[in-house]
């Protein structure tokens, strides 16, 4: 028993020397093994990353609680009681910039109280998780870990153009600025969580995570997959499915760029095609509010 303790201490005392050699051999070498451009740190001033915002270990950001627009479940805009009444239908809003402004939630939640064939049976809440910049990795994240605690009858997705676009950042509040690291951690993030603490304190660790996503994305890109549909595809049937196995409603509006389809460039043409052929073939409920836009109006809507 004693042969077997020391023999398990020489091997973790062997492990732990190798992690720390090769950490040590990255920090001084941090080019060694990989591109050194593959993720871009940034430090922000607290001004820069704006007095609505925190870290999340989660999200990489959220709202903060109980400051400005954002109520204490750090939703925007109206707070109802967690507890719903019988009558009560509530609808989990997703989405970024478009739905954060809490116009078209208000106007929508005030025209589903006020429509006469629906009001005698329903009182309508929209609960809105929205925040800037967010895409669809984000909005399935925060749908399986946070929003099925508000017990949602529907969950709507505000869908702009970018939202198959995924962003992999991580944040970090010091005492006078944020440190922010971008990442290509596309694949490794649909497999786990990327530990927050160790991207910031360890260079053998963000190495490992970069070189394994990179594997990923190089098989895939001989594959000739289409990434950003198939990224698309992945988080919206994660949300598709956690809707259906807790009953919920799932409905999405797609908001266009305001411009005619003819004056797309190419990127946003993709863009277009991939949420609109992602959201047919799952077969979800949606309006795309391009096909009742009048073009000619189109460049003054955002107004």
């Amino acid at each position: 028993m004693k042969k077997l303790i020391i023999n398990i201490a020489c091997l973790l005392a062997s492990i732990i020397f190798i992690f720390s050699a090769i950490e040590l051999f990255l920090r001084i070498n941090p080019k060694f093994g990989y591109i050194y451009n593959s993720f871009k740190r940034t430090e922000l001033t607290l001004d820069n990353f704006t007095n609505y915002l925190q870290p999340s270990s989660l999200l990489g950001y959220e709202l903060i609680p109980c400051r400005d627009r954002v109520n204490s479940y750090g939703l925007v805009g109206k707070e109802y009681n967690l507890q719903k009444n019988n009558n009560t239908f509530r609808i989990l809003l997703l989405g970024d910039s478009i739905a954060w402004q809490d116009h078209s939630r208000q106007f929508l939640e005030d025209s589903l109280n006020n429509d006469i064939s629906l009001n005698s049976k329903y009182k309508f809440e929209i609960w809105n998780a929205s925040c800037p910049s967010y895409d669809i990795r984000r909005y399935a994240l925060y749908l399986q870990h946070e929003g099925l605690a508000y017990k949602p009858d529907m969950v709507m997705i505000f869908f702009c153009m970018n939202d198959f676009n995924l962003d992999i950042n991580f944040y970090y509040k010091e005492s006078e600025k944020v440190t922010t690291y971008f990442m290509p951690l596309n694949e490794v993030s649909k497999r786990f969580i990327v530990n927050h603490f160790l991207i910031k304190y360890s260079y053998f660790y963000r190495f490992l995570m970069l070189k394994i996503d990179g594997y990923l994305i190089a098989k895939k890109k001989l594959q000739k997959s289409d990434l950003l549909e198939e990224d698309g595809k992945y988080y919206m049937q994660m949300i598709q499915d956690i809707c259906k196995k807790n009953n919920i409603r799932l409905f999405v509006v797609i908001f266009p760029y305001l411009k005619p389809l003819k004056e797309y460039q190419d990127y946003q043409i993709n863009q277009y095609q991939a949420i609109y052929k992602v959201i047919k073939n799952l077969n979800v409920d949606y309006v795309n509010l391009y096909e009742y836009l009048p073009e000619k109006e189109l460049y003054s809507l955002r107004n």
